[in-house]
């Protein structure tokens, strides 16, 4: 009989050390996987903040061949009104290539600005992979010493 309750103490250890084993080899790869998960996140990011950089200096540029469109048709106007280059007339040329140009700078801004935030975005999403990664060498650890303790604990039940 002796013999039956070595075989199950050994036999029962053995699959609770294994499973330990399994438990945390499973939770380790999830981690993995999490992180891989917000690496790609972080790219993406990068990527979309990007393109939004470069569709507002895309916009941009259409601002500004925009405003020489509107500022030929208003050099027309006063030439065909037989207005002069000086006083009012000039004031309002003036005005007109400040508030041109204020509107391109600024879709330019708008640009900037979403890539930098779709950047802090990316930078969250890569802590959060460096946090999961960690987790998962831990998990590692943690399911080894587990299994050490089962394994110890079962078999000191044979001395």
């Amino acid at each position: 009989m002796a013999t039956l309750a070595t075989l199950l103490i050994i036999g029962g250890t053995g699959l609770a050390v294994a499973g330990q084993i399994q438990q945390a080899q499973a939770a380790k790869a999830a981690k993995k996987d999490a992180a891989n998960i917000a690496e790609y996140n972080a790219r993406v990011a990068e990527q979309e903040g990007k393109a939004q950089r470069l569709k507002a200096e895309s916009e941009a540029e259409k601002q500004r061949r925009a405003g020489i469109e509107i500022q030929a048709e208003q050099e027309v106007a006063f030439g065909k009104a037989g207005v002069t280059g000086r006083g009012s007339p000039l004031t309002v040329k003036t005005q007109t290539a400040k508030e041109l140009e204020l509107d391109r700078m600024m879709l330019i801004r708008e640009g900037f600005e979403a890539e930098k935030f779709a950047q802090s975005k990316a930078a969250g999403s890569r802590m959060q992979a460096s946090s999961y990664r960690t987790q998962a060498k831990n998990i590692g650890r943690a399911g080894i010493l587990s299994a050490t303790g089962t394994a110890l604990t079962g078999f000191g039940k044979l001395v």
